[in-house]
């Protein structure tokens, strides 16, 4: 019997269930970082980002799925933080979407992302 393990631990997964803003990187043609605040949902080890299918981003993530988030660190108000590297897919609508979207933002998004984190 087979087996599955968790890529993300209790810890880090415990930590992004609480609403906070992430940080997503892409990288652009010219190979040149692309950072935006985002709201995010966690999904057992995927990190769900909705969006808007004509942003930036979104075409970024077509080109070249590689990328990072970066998540709490603020010293004043979060200091635990953690950045998650993996491989963005772009769906219409995510077969696992929690029920209340992404933490924090309200508007109903047309495109999702998804983060599988590298293991």
């Amino acid at each position: 019997m087979a087996t599955t393990s968790s890529i993300l631990s209790p810890t880090v997964r415990r930590f992004l269930s609480s609403p906070r803003l992430a940080r997503l990187c892409t990288v652009g043609a010219d190979g040149y970082p692309h950072v935006v605040p985002i709201y995010f949902a966690r999904v057992g080890d995927e990190i769900i980002f909705g969006t808007d299918p004509d942003e930036t981003k979104v075409r970024k993530a077509l080109r070249n799925p590689k990328a990072a988030v970066v998540i709490g660190g603020d010293p004043d108000s979060d200091p635990s933080g953690y950045m998650i590297q993996g491989d963005l897919a772009v769906e219409p609508t995510p077969a696992a979407l929690p029920s209340d979207g992404c933490c924090g933002d309200t508007r109903p998004p047309r495109t999702w992302r998804t983060l599988s984190p590298n293991g």
